[in-house]
């Protein structure tokens, strides 16, 4: 009977040392793909951000291009009209 005893108890000691083993590589599976979908979300931040600071850049260089353009044409009036007293303006 003891033999049994100590068969049963090796016996269990296998199958926890496996249900522990087995529970720490699905944990580190479990790790490992949080960190790759992490990644993923991360490079898809990057992407977006990249496409809005891109946005915002072309409309300021879009705006200043507007305003020198303005300032080119009060700037050739001013050469071209010696009445003109500084002010270029639509009013």
């Amino acid at each position: 009977m003891n033999h049994d005893y100590n068969a049963e108890a090796g016996i269990d000691a296998l199958i926890e040392r496996r249900t522990v083993s087995d529970a720490s590589g699905k944990q580190q599976e479990l790790e490992d793909l949080w960190a790759v979908s992490e990644q993923r979300d991360r490079e898809r931040r990057r992407r977006e951000n990249r496409a809005l600071w891109y946005e915002f850049h072309m409309r300021l260089h879009e705006t200043h291009a507007r305003n020198s353009k303005e300032h080119e044409v009060k700037a050739l009036t001013l050469l071209e009209d010696p009445e003109t007293n500084g002010f270029v303006g639509s009013a």
